[in-house]
């Protein structure tokens, strides 16, 4: 992954600007999973009810399907907080 949007994207996780949610990148009350605070920081349109990044995207940004399950279990199956994911994303990406 791009050390830039994964700076930023950490940062954002950190920031406390955005409350986490589960199961989907954004749901209609305004919560985030970790992926859905990364398509903000770039830019990615997202609608309520996605739950996956869209193939392209992920692509563009260099993130892995592996990487991107292994995010999706800690944010909804382990209930990991942003900033335990952010101290994932910046020792393993």
């Amino acid at each position: 992954m791009n050390r830039i949007i994964r700076d930023r994207w950490i940062a954002a996780l950190r920031s406390g600007e955005y409350q986490q949610g589960r199961e989907l990148l954004r749901t209609k009350d305004g919560t985030f999973c970790c992926l859905g605070v990364l398509c903000v920081v770039e830019n990615e349109d997202i609608g309520p009810d996605r739950g996956y990044l869209d193939d392209e995207f992920r692509q563009a940004i260099d993130l892995s399907s592996e990487q991107e399950s292994i995010l999706i279990d800690m944010n909804d199956k382990d209930h990991r907080t942003f900033g335990e994911i952010a101290d994932y994303i910046e020792g393993a990406m």
